[in-house]
């Protein structure tokens, strides 16, 4: 007896019911992952400090990072100087259009915690900066 394709299809089909059922009753939490909504857009303000100074000249209040669809992602706020242990040191503030997924903040391929690295992109320059620290406006 030869199983033609429908055949082979039906089994196939069931099989895959039958696995994604016995998923949902016998791991509820995995399912739940695997279920929960997507992340949801939050703003946030990012403190960043400037590593190098020749690029402040550069840097205006207002300068956006635009995505492809027209949206703005980053806006740069402002722009202040510290003295930390008698060093000076830029930090510039920025509000940032970041996911919240599963309790941390990502924007892009980086997640917004202080330490990490913090790239920001406009027509007239490039910033590569370390986070300073983060405040979640909710």
């Amino acid at each position: 007896m030869k199983a033609n394709i429908l055949d082979i299809f039906i089994i196939v089909f069931i099989s895959m019911i039958a696995t994604s059922a016995a998923t949902y009753l016998f791991f509820p939490k995995l399912s739940q992952k695997l279920i929960t909504g997507e992340a949801e857009w939050r703003e946030v303000t990012v403190d960043v400090i400037v590593s190098t100074p020749f690029i402040l000249e550069k840097m205006t209040k207002g300068d956006k990072q635009v995505g492809a669809d027209g949206r703005v992602f980053v806006e740069l706020l402002s722009l202040e100087t510290k003295y930390d242990n008698n060093e000076k040191v830029s930090i510039a503030r920025f509000k940032v259009l970041a996911k919240s997924w599963r309790g941390s903040l990502q924007f892009g391929n980086y997640t917004l915690i202080p330490g990490e690295t913090f790239e920001f992109t406009c027509d007239k320059y490039k910033l590569w900066g370390t986070i300073y620290a983060v405040n979640n406006n909710k």
